[in-house]
């Protein structure tokens, strides 16, 4: 069964508004869930400051996208296993990862105890998200699946990775 990221209705629309918000410039975060099985599950995703704008692209701060998981980690229940799993941002136009975001998600990963999810989401409505999950050693695509609202989080072994690298997106 390939995996899936299952992505909490607050989180898809938090990332859809930011896009739209945000043109013609992209804008992005960190994906904050958990575990199931080959699943990612989503509940969150975090919107960081660019840490400098080239034209329309962004690049994640590194020391941003650190001090709200930090935050969110420290204000979490000690039960919650939420955390750190993956990177988020915007194109202007349809959404499908670029090599760079490519590049950006499989570096991470190399570091990573767990598979990690690159969502791209588009401004424009138009192919409104595409996304990948990477592990140490490979790209997958993803196939999307709605968290269920309902759903108790379920404890997970995996510990948050490191979202300290700074990534730059096209």
């Amino acid at each position: 069964m390939r995996p899936r990221i299952r992505l909490s209705f607050d989180a898809a629309g938090g990332m859809v508004n930011a896009a739209r918000a945000a043109l013609p410039n992209e804008t992005g975060g960190i994906l904050i869930g958990y575990h199931e099985g080959p699943d990612i599950v989503v509940t969150q995703a975090l919107v960081i400051p660019p840490q400098k704008r080239i034209g329309n692209r962004y690049t994640r701060s590194a020391s941003a996208a650190n001090a709200a998981l930090s935050e969110f980690l420290q204000e979490r229940d000690p039960a919650d296993p939420a955390g750190y799993v993956g990177e988020w941002h915007t194109h202007p136009g349809p959404a499908s990862p670029s090599s760079m975001d490519k590049a950006a998600i499989a570096e991470i990963a190399k570091d990573a105890r767990n598979s990690l999810a690159m969502l791209v989401v588009s401004g424009h409505g138009r192919s409104p998200m595409s996304a990948l999950i990477a592990t140490r050693s490979r790209l997958l695509r993803a196939q999307f699946a709605q968290a269920r609202p309902d759903r108790e989080v379920k404890k997970t072994h995996a510990k948050p990775a490191n979202a300290s690298r700074g990534k730059q997106n096209e």
